[in-house]
């Protein structure tokens, strides 16, 4: 069922909405190419894959300088499968967050149920965000990051959260216009 052009309202504000969270999440997504902030560069799984790529004899010469300096097995000071855990569950999380602002604002209610679908979408958009600050919060305790750099995302998805409060409440507007006529 569609809405005449005459009574739709302007979507402006969760267009932006739409925007801010996907712009959050490039941006956390930068960051957990990091390792969250934990590593100068991004992670570089194949250490050695440029020797493949060498002359023989000057692989043959970076496999023996590696070898002479214990370079063969790097470790890190955090274990792989704990960044792993962490970055999955943000970028799931993130990515949840942005799929609910589009279903939610992909939704003109024109019924009560509908109102009801929306705000359901606007809801867990918001757990959403609640959860990602727990996970950073747990990031946090756990690995050696910069605090205030995750405060500051974490700052912005509050606003993000007051936001999606206001389109709640301004949302509410169509709610009544529907009790009303029907």
């Amino acid at each position: 069922m569609t809405v005449p052009v005459s009574e739709r309202s302007e979507s402006k504000p969760e267009f932006h909405i739409y925007h801010d969270a996907a712009k959050l999440r490039r941006e956390v997504t930068f960051l957990l190419l990091h390792d969250f902030g934990i590593k100068s560069r991004s992670r570089e799984p194949n250490f050695y894959i440029h020797a493949y790529s060498m002359a023989p004899d000057d692989a043959a010469i970076f496999k023996e300088l590696c070898h002479r300096y214990c370079l063969e097995h790097i470790t890190d000071k955090y274990p792989y499968w704990l960044i792993n855990y962490f970055r999955n569950q943000v970028l799931d999380t993130t990515n949840s967050i942005v799929l609910n602002i589009t279903r939610a604002n992909s939704v003109y209610p024109t019924t009560l149920a509908e109102c009801g679908t929306r705000r359901g979408y606007q809801d867990e958009a918001i757990r959403d965000i609640e959860c990602l600050e727990q996970i950073f919060q747990y990031v946090i305790e756990v690995l050696p990051v910069d605090a205030n750099r995750y405060m500051n995302i974490v700052n912005d998805y509050e606003d993000l959260i007051s936001r999606i409060r206001s389109w709640r409440k301004s949302d509410n507007k169509i709610r009544r216009r529907i009790k009303k006529t029907g």
